[in-house]
């Protein structure tokens, strides 16, 4: 049996939409909005997985992939949680971007076990790009892997993003080779910001350094109205976080673009000098 079939027959429709099931548990989908801090508007949204025991008991994501056996097994679940988000997605006929995450080796090593990917885009429908995948950077420290990996999706039309930027082995030089679309900057970024003035002070240029790179610049870990302010001074381009919506099998986007809107009227579009 290939992965593309398994994966296929891990997946359950339900009246609340697809699951899926791993071991014990269950997997469902949840989407996080992703806002632009210009128009005020949604323009995709982040695909996280939740896990339920038998009992209701909830997993978190690291104790759900904590399970894998090995290698193989790794790229399954990683595989498998990328379908069923894929499948909720289309089914809800969300618009705009879906933001995927993948493992790091499995974005390595994944081709070694087939193909998948392009199949399953084919199978649901989806344009490549409307498909942002996001790859955690820091993970991947040998620099000709991780052009690789980015190289591999771009070449199915996918948009590449760099997760968690601004911590472990993140440096420009990295994006300046490899040239993403898209960085996401670590929530550390907005703490550091918060608490230290020189900080904040630094963040818009940090913000200018990406986007001189050709990148579009995600702030991630929003949690409330001053981090909003922070993220909206800062000239990001996107804003994500709890301030903007919960992740959510159906996600408030009036409720994000609204709360965007009051942000931008008490503050307007400006940046720090």
């Amino acid at each position: 049996m290939t992965m593309l079939k398994h994966v296929q027959q891990s997946l359950m429709p339900t009246l609340s939409g697809e699951v899926a099931h791993y071991a014990d548990m269950t997997l469902h989908s949840a989407f996080q909005t992703i806002i632009s801090l210009n128009h005020a508007q949604p323009i995709g949204y982040e695909a996280l997985v939740r896990a339920t025991k038998p009992d209701g008991h909830c997993v978190s994501p690291i104790v759900l992939f904590d399970k894998v056996k090995d290698e193989a097994d790794l790229v399954y679940l990683d595989r498998l949680c990328r379908a069923l988000h894929l499948c909720n997605f289309v089914k809800a006929q969300q618009q705009g971007l879906i933001f995927l995450n993948v493992n790091p080796v499995v974005s390595i090593r994944g081709r070694c076990f087939g193909s998948f990917f392009e199949e399953f885009l084919n199978q649901v429908g989806l344009s490549p790009d409307r498909v942002v995948i996001e790859i955690l950077e820091g993970k991947v420290l040998d620099d000709s892997q991780l052009a690789d990996s980015i190289a591999f999706y771009r070449e199915r039309g996918c948009l590449v993003a760099i997760d968690d930027f601004g911590v472990g082995h993140s440096n420009f030089g990295r994006i300046w080779r490899i040239k993403p679309h898209i960085v996401k900057l670590d929530r550390s970024n907005l703490t550091f910001a918060r608490s230290d003035k020189a900080a904040r002070r630094g963040l818009p240029r940090l913000v200018d350094m990406l986007q001189d790179a050709g990148c579009q610049v995600v702030m991630e870990g929003i949690e409330d109205e001053f981090e909003a302010m922070l993220a909206l001074e800062s000239g990001a381009d996107f804003a994500q976080g709890y301030y903007f919506g919960r992740p959510s099998s159906e996600p408030n986007v009036e409720l994000a673009a609204d709360a965007c809107r009051i942000l931008i009227q008490r503050y307007g579009l400006r940046r720090l000098s």
